[in-house]
C-alpha cells in the first residue's frame, strides 16, 4: 500500500470514530430518551420492547440505517444548542484564547498523528457529554410537563434519573475538556520546547568539549 493511501486511512479512522462516539451514540440514545419522556417509562418500555427487543418481524436493514441516520441528524441539531453559549458576549471575550488553542490542536494533530488520534477521541467524548446533557435537559422539561399535569411515581423517578444524568454528563464533559487541553498543551511543548532544549544542550556540550577549548586557546 502506498504512503498516500495509508495517510488517508489514518486520517479517516479518527474521523469515523469521532462520528460514532460524538454523534451516532448520543443521537440514538437520545431518541430512546425522548420516547421515554413523551410516553412515560412504562408505556415507553412496552413500545421499545415491541419495536426493538421482541418485534413480530425483525427490523429490516433499511430501518436500522434510517434509525442511525435519525440519531446522527438529531445530534447535529443539538450541536448548535451546545455551541450557543460560546456565542454569548460574556463568553466571547476568550475568543483569542480559544483560537490559539485551536491552532495548537490542529498543529499537534498534523505533526503527531497518533497523539492527534487520541485527542480526536477526547474531543468526541467531550461532545458526547455535552449532547447528552442538552438532550436530557430537553427530556427533563418534557417529562416535567407531564409530571405536573398528571403526577405518577414512575415519571417522578424518571425526572430524578434525568437530572442525575444531566449532572453526570456535564461533569464528564468538563473533565474530558480539561484532559484534552492538558494533552494538547503537553504535546505542544514536546513539539517546540524539546528541540529547543536539545539544541541548547548540544551547543553547551560543544562549547565545553576539549577540542572547542583548544581551538579557542590557539
Amino acid at each position: 500500500m502506498s504512503q498516500p493511501d495509508f495517510s488517508a486511512i489514518t486520517e479517516a479512522v479518527p474521523q469515523i470514530g469521532y462520528d460514532f462516539i460524538a454523534r451516532i451514540i448520543p443521537g440514538t440514545l437520545l431518541i430512546f430518551s425522548l420516547i421515554t419522556a413523551a410516553l412515560g417509562p412504562i408505556q415507553a418500555f412496552t413500545t421499545i420492547d415491541a419495536w426493538v427487543i421482541h418485534p413480530d418481524t425483525p427490523p429490516s436493514g433499511w430501518g436500522v440505517i434510517l434509525f442511525i441516520v435519525a440519531g446522527y441528524v438529531l445530534a447535529l441539531l443539538l450541536t448548535g444548542i451546545c455551541d450557543f453559549p460560546n456565542r454569548l458576549p460574556r463568553l466571547h471575550k476568550k475568543k483569542e484564547e480559544k483560537e490559539l488553542f485551536r491552532r495548537k490542536y490542529d498543529i499537534v494533530r498534523h505533526k503527531l498523528p497518533r497523539a492527534g488520534a487520541r485527542i480526536v477521541k477526547q474531543s468526541a467524548e467531550m461532545r458526547l457529554g455535552g449532547l447528552l446533557a442538552v438532550g436530557w435537559s430537553i427530556c427533563a422539561i418534557i417529562n416535567a410537563c407531564f409530571l405536573i399535569s398528571d403526577f405518577s411515581p414512575d415519571r417522578l423517578w424518571l425526572e430524578v434519573a434525568l437530572i442525575g444524568g444531566i449532572v453526570a454528563a456535564s461533569f464528564f464533559r468538563n473533565h474530558i475538556a480539561e484532559l484534552r487541553k492538558a494533552r494538547v498543551d503537553n504535546h505542544w511543548l514536546i513539539l517546540f520546547l524539546d528541540p529547543w532544549l536539545t539544541s541548547i544542550s548540544l551547543s553547551l556540550a560543544t562549547s565545553k568539549s576539549p577540542e572547542t577549548r583548544a581551538s579557542k586557546e590557539t
